[in-house]
């Protein structure tokens, strides 16, 4: 907790009240990036192995970081509708509401497990950049995109990958 307000003191004494920060603290990375955002803005949570399960039952499932709204209704057909009953579920039934073993790792994760993050194979790489004002006219766009079609490829390269597709997005802001 000394280091959590070391950090957040840090923060502030560099760039003031403009940039805050909220830290949680578990015994696994999930349940304190779950302890991180129940005390929004500039908050600090501590979740001890002492407090599961009932440190988590105050809060709403799709608190829970991954259970968003198609998650939810599937949780529900298998009669979880709170933390409560989410942590009374067996392994069994929160393999069977994600569709495999990341419920398993689901119901490990909730009682303050360390369960390693599986392997992820990459199938894209992105870089993106907002334009400087100096660069929002047609040339300087395009010096950037190019800029940016470079790096990708030697990302690309690093990775062993060969392009199947190239997208480019352009989002525009008009700012009064």
């Amino acid at each position: 907790e000394r280091l959590a307000i070391h950090i957040k003191d840090a923060i502030y004494q560099q760039v003031g009240a403009y940039l805050r920060c909220s830290i949680g603290i578990a015994p696994n990375r999930y349940l304190a990036k779950t302890a991180s955002n129940l005390q929004k803005p500039n908050g600090l949570v501590v979740i001890e192995s002492d407090d599961l399960p009932h440190k988590l039952y105050s809060i709403k499932l799709d608190d829970l970081n991954g259970i968003g709204h198609a998650m939810r209704e599937r949780l529900h057909r298998e009669g979880i509708a709170t933390v409560e009953q989410l942590m009374q579920a067996s392994q069994m039934t929160l393999r069977k509401a994600w569709g495999g073993v990341e419920g398993e790792r689901m119901w490990s994760r909730l009682r303050g497990e360390w369960i390693p993050d599986p392997a992820t194979e990459k199938s894209s790489v992105s870089h993106s950049h907002v334009l400087p004002p100096k660069y929002r006219d047609r040339l300087g766009a395009f010096a950037v995109a190019h800029r940016l079609l470079q790096r990708a490829a030697a990302r690309l390269r690093h990775y062993g990958f060969a392009a199947g597709l190239l997208g480019v997005k352009i989002k525009l802001i008009v700012v009064p």
